[in-house]
């Protein structure tokens, strides 16, 4: 999308005809391709360049026209934004007059304006886990799991780590990790194990076989030792597996900011040399991460930023040759012909035939991905239908019950 667009005929006010190049599959067109078409009010709209509309993002005053139940009423940069109801939303009404998402720094200060009452509702930032369990006034929902996962980035590119370009050392290292280990000390229970590119929970996507727990790849670090050891590894008086006199050893940029992201880094750090592979930590700015990733000349080796799947969970946007997220230049031409054959041919078969490839391909470290739990004040109802899977928002699902006598606003 939307190359594979040959014609778009607008039959009526609200109707509109898309005629494609190709034939494609039609799950995946319906899920993924025309949820990237935002049908937008002419009148409104036709004034201005996709460019000034992208300018104009932050200007609450330039949206004038929602299609949802709340619109923008104010947004101080880095400080909070103020959402009020929509009066044209024609569905249920909302039980509040404003609603404010505020911008904080760290997850201490989250928690201490949570216990302040200054904010309502908060995720709840897993490195203060125990001690948010036990703060009156307030319980806990446990959100539905997002459809993506965290990964380990590799550098194909980068000569100096040659090495990933062997399956059967990728393979090794995704053996290594422990995921369910990690799920319960650093997730405290809520999480999901990834071995493949389509998210487990729901397994709507998943093969028969991968729904049984069966993937070619998973925890075994007996294996892992066998797998180096077939690519010619044996290990050095330090214990780091070598080959022609090359240690497998690499540097990962961890992204500052995130005790969780330093947890995961460290416990995989730790799994690895188990194996005998040294994996150096090197931290990062979030931004400097992004600029080497977005540069196919940079030299990094190794680093983590998740990844993310479409509604219908094809690799086309991560894994295909040049694809635009593809950041670490990951090339195969099977991997290529399955990806199209996802997208292209009718029915499951294709989706089953990639994610069971890519899982034993590993052309990044699949890994397990956090949950998402929030704490809210007792005064506050309806936050376990607040957030669906897609992460949309419903706010008119929330509501205070009021005091005997008097109104909840």
């Amino acid at each position: 999308m939307p190359d594979i667009i040959k014609q778009l005929q607008i039959i009526g006010p609200e109707e509109f005809r898309v005629v494609l190049k190709r034939q494609v599959n039609p799950q995946w067109f319906i899920m993924n391709g025309l949820s990237q078409l935002s049908p937008l009010p002419e009148h409104v709209w036709k004034h201005f360049t996709s460019d000034e509309i992208y300018q104009h993002q932050s200007d609450v005053k330039f949206f004038q026209v929602v299609d949802g139940p709340l619109k923008p009423l104010a947004l101080h940069v880095g400080q909070d934004l103020i959402m009020v109801p929509n009066q044209k939303w024609p569905f249920a009404k909302l039980n509040f007059d404003r609603f404010i998402f505020k911008f904080v720094d760290t997850d201490g200060q989250t928690v201490q304006q949570f216990e302040d009452g200054e904010l309502d509702m908060i995720n709840i930032p897993f490195g203060l886990w125990n001690a948010v369990q036990h703060v009156p006034g307030a319980y806990m929902v446990r959100l539905p799991m997002p459809l993506d996962y965290n990964d380990l980035l590799l550098n194909f590119r980068n000569p100096k780590v040659a090495f990933f370009r062997d399956v059967r050392v990728r393979q090794a290292m995704e053996d290594a990790i422990d995921q369910q280990e990690m799920i319960q000390l650093i997730d405290h229970g809520v999480g999901a194990e990834h071995w493949g590119p389509v998210p487990t929970q729901p397994p709507t996507f998943l093969t028969p076989a991968m729904q049984a727990g069966h993937y070619p790849v998973s925890y075994d670090p007996a294996h892992a030792r066998q797998l180096l050891e077939q690519a010619g590894y044996s290990p050095g008086a330090d214990g780091i597996m070598q080959k022609d006199g090359k240690k497998l050893e690499f540097t990962y940029l961890d992204t500052t900011g995130s005790v969780l992201l330093q947890q995961i880094t460290l416990m995989t750090q730790a799994y690895l040399r188990r194996i005998g592979i040294d994996m150096r930590v090197r931290e990062m700015e979030f931004n400097q991460v992004m600029a080497l990733l977005n540069d196919p000349h940079a030299d990094w080796e190794a680093t983590g930023l998740g990844g993310g799947v479409g509604d219908y969970p094809t690799g086309e946007l991560s894994f295909k040759t040049g694809s635009f997220e593809n950041s670490g230049g990951y090339s195969d031409p099977t991997m290529d012909k399955l990806i199209d054959e996802s997208t292209n041919q009718p029915g499951l078969s294709g989706l089953y035939a990639y994610e069971t490839y890519a899982s034993a391909q590993q052309p990044v470290l699949f890994m397990e991905r956090e949950g998402v739990a929030m704490l809210a004040h007792n005064r506050i109802k309806g936050a376990a239908g607040f957030v669906d899977q897609l992460y949309n928002y419903y706010p008119e699902k929330l509501y205070c019950e009021a005091p005997q006598g008097k109104t909840a606003r």
